[in-house]
């Protein structure tokens, strides 16, 4: 990927939105350097990609991913605090719990206004950013 000089301020204009949402057609907006620095990282897209669409353990993403073990938690840590991956509690039949983690996003979009670096999101299907409960 091309590097993209980005900025660094990180204003109040570049806070990441409020993960809880109630309109589930409306874009989340989320920050634009965040967002673009881990889509420029192999190892959050592949954990992205891996999310999308369906929850699963840290241990799953583990074995699928080409990343190491503390990589993947890393990656998943900054995903969540991004407002991209959520991670909710799943419990086994024998009552054990464990992370689930999803994509909260269908779609991003980065878009220049006014000469400033905006992004937004499109909540993905059945996340619980778009008003669903979260199910596996």
């Amino acid at each position: 990927m091309s590097q993209v000089p980005r900025s660094r301020d990180r204003s109040s204009a570049h806070q990441p939105a409020s993960r809880h949402r109630t309109d589930r057609d409306a874009a989340v907006e989320v920050d634009p350097d965040e967002a673009l620095d881990l889509l420029d990282d192999d190892y959050a897209r592949e954990l992205l990609q891996l999310t999308a669409g369906e929850a699963r353990p840290a241990r799953e993403l583990i074995d699928r991913s080409s990343a190491s073990k503390p990589t993947v938690y890393r990656r998943l840590n900054r995903l969540e605090d991004a407002g991209l991956v959520e991670a909710r509690t799943a419990f086994d039949p024998d009552g054990h719990h464990h992370q689930v983690y999803r994509a909260t996003i269908g779609e991003l979009t980065v878009a220049l206004v006014d000469g400033d670096v905006r992004a937004s999101a499109a909540p993905a299907e059945g996340s619980a950013t778009a008003g669903d409960a979260f199910a596996e």
